[in-house]
């Protein structure tokens, strides 16, 4: 394993992105209309979003040839429907689907949609608005300490799960490797959370799910 794969710090942000701390022009059009694009499909009326906001690392100085284009669209769930967590399944739904069947490049990078409650924090320590064009958050380059030896015995962990959910499938139980499959999906996306609220992006808990991912 190694960290260079989940964890390179450089000493600028990618100048494929950035002129300095600008955003590229033809990066910033395109990351708006896949966004207005996305929010129209949605087809929710009287309502507007917050923001657009191009966040992880590749707004920051930690990206590798594997990130993602992480490009949140804020909205306000409670303008939605006072149901915020049947909101959220519903969202989180239609941005997975539009992941799925879109392959949106930007010079070799995917673009991951992903829908915001605009009432709720958000950890990254870059973060930019796609739609006014100024940084929400400016990233500051970091020489983090890493606990390599957690993110390996983690990752060894949580692939001895995957593969325990291939077993059962391999085996025809369906249902026992479905359901399986789903608890390991929110015990990683809670594993990670928790490393996020508790130190940030460069936690063990983030790094090993980037390393799975």
């Amino acid at each position: 394993m190694k960290i260079d794969d989940v964890l390179t710090i450089h000493n600028r942000l990618n100048p494929k992105f950035w002129s300095g701390d600008q955003l590229n022009n033809e990066v910033l059009l395109k990351l708006q209309s896949v966004a207005q694009d996305f929010f129209e499909n949605l087809g929710l009326d009287d309502i507007d979003f917050d923001d657009i906001t191009f966040t992880g690392s590749l707004a920051n100085f930690n990206y590798t040839k594997y990130s993602d284009i992480d490009l949140h669209i804020l909205i306000d769930f409670n303008q939605v429907d006072e149901n915020e967590d049947l909101v959220r399944e519903y969202f989180s739904g239609k941005s997975s689907g539009w992941n799925n069947k879109h392959k949106i490049l930007i010079f070799g990078y995917e673009i991951e949609l992903y829908v915001q409650n605009s009432n709720e924090p958000h950890h990254s320590t870059g973060v930019y608005s796609v739609a006014n064009k100024d940084w929400i958050k400016k990233p500051e380059r970091q020489n983090p300490e890493i606990d390599l030896n957690m993110v390996k015995r983690k990752v060894k962990s949580f692939i001895d799960m995957i593969d325990r959910a291939e077993d059962l499938y391999d085996v025809k139980k369906y249902l026992e490797a479905h359901n399986f499959s789903k608890k390991l999906i929110d015990k990683i996306k809670k594993f990670r959370q928790s490393g996020l609220e508790d130190k940030g992006e460069y936690s063990y808990e983030n790094l090993t799910f980037k390393y799975l991912r």
